[in-house]
């Protein structure tokens, strides 16, 4: 990751090209020839990057930028390719998207505007894997549709042929709904308890999903508004949501489960950008967008993974949920 590439990633960036120079000027005048360098940057002393470059773009355009940057340059795990544990979502365009599937042990964030399927996207492959996998963890933040729950797992029985239509896959999938924050740390608390408990039934933990992890903010808030104390920082909250995360990526990690978060979107000056900034986007390892157009054509898009190439694939969503 020399200075060579990160110029070559940069001048790629769909800006205007006078802004790409001075970006790429600005850079080499604090003699940042790297990317690890350009993130610490970043992480450690973010005055100083605004100093350095807040009068070219803005704040949201930079963490676009750097997420871009992160995509171009970080190497990918060319290995997981080839994996046959990899877990099908339910979907065969989605999967063919992933390359097969969610990995066990690595960690997707999917993001996207309201009522483009990124829970019905989750939900699936949570009633796919409990179908024919072990065991899937849903924790729902606030609201969960059990009639939702029963539709998809019906419409996947039928399109893999299933001899009967029964709701016996509900066994094999937990939901741990939360309303407030002292009932998330008691769930989170009792996933190490699950994953023996499944493990020692035969019937192992291979996916865990959060829906959605934006949602804490609200939850945290609530919590605080509700005690008559004063408002959490901005900081405070992510250090809370940080917390979470990263106890369920070292478990899933250490267990070989798939996890993968729901995220939600900010809309700064027209750009369609992930909740929870960057500090956020360092938890997770592959970043998958879900769009839906004024024709209501949807798709899906890389958007940044240590293991997949960017790309997208348009996909259809039904009563039934993802369709072939």
């Amino acid at each position: 990751m020399d200075i060579e590439k990160l110029s070559e990633a940069l001048l790629g960036l769909p800006f205007h090209e006078n802004i790409k120079q001075q970006l790429l000027r600005k850079l080499k005048e604090q003699k940042i020839s790297s990317l690890e360098e350009l993130v610490t940057l970043h992480v450690t002393s973010p005055c100083l990057l605004g100093e350095v470059l807040l009068n070219i773009v803005s704040i949201e355009e930079w963490e676009s930028i750097l997420f871009y940057l992160c995509g171009r340059l970080i190497p990918r795990r060319t290995d997981w390719i080839l994996d046959q544990n990899k877990l099908s979502s339910g979907s065969t365009t989605i999967n063919g998207l992933l390359q097969g599937g969610f990995v066990p042990g690595h960690t997707y964030d999917l993001y996207g505007e309201a009522g483009t399927g990124k829970s019905t996207l989750v939900m699936q492959a949570c009633v796919n894997v409990a179908k024919h996998y072990g065991c899937a963890l849903y924790f729902a933040i606030e609201t969960f549709s059990y009639n939702r729950l029963i539709q998809l797992g019906e419409a996947l029985c039928e399109t893999t042929k299933c001899v009967t239509k029964d709701s016996r896959f509900l066994e094999n999938f937990i939901l741990c709904q939360v309303s407030d924050w002292r009932t998330l740390s008691r769930r989170i608390s009792d996933v190490e308890s699950i994953i023996h408990i499944r493990k020692e039934r035969g019937t192992p933990l291979r996916l865990l999903a959060f829906d959605s992890i934006a949602a804490l903010q609200s939850i945290a808030s609530n919590d605080q508004e509700s005690a008559n104390s004063n408002m959490p920082s901005y900081k405070d909250l992510m250090g809370k949501i940080q917390k979470v995360a990263f106890s369920l990526k070292r478990l899933c990690a250490a267990h070989d489960i798939a996890l993968v978060f729901v995220n939600q979107v900010r809309g700064i000056n027209g750009l369609t950008v992930p909740a929870l900034g960057v500090s956020w986007a360092n938890t997770i390892q592959t970043r998958l967008l879900l769009t839906k157009s004024e024709s209501n054509q949807r798709s899906v898009s890389v958007i940044y993974s240590t293991y997949l190439p960017p790309g997208n694939a348009p996909f259809h969503l039904e009563n039934a949920g993802f369709r072939p």
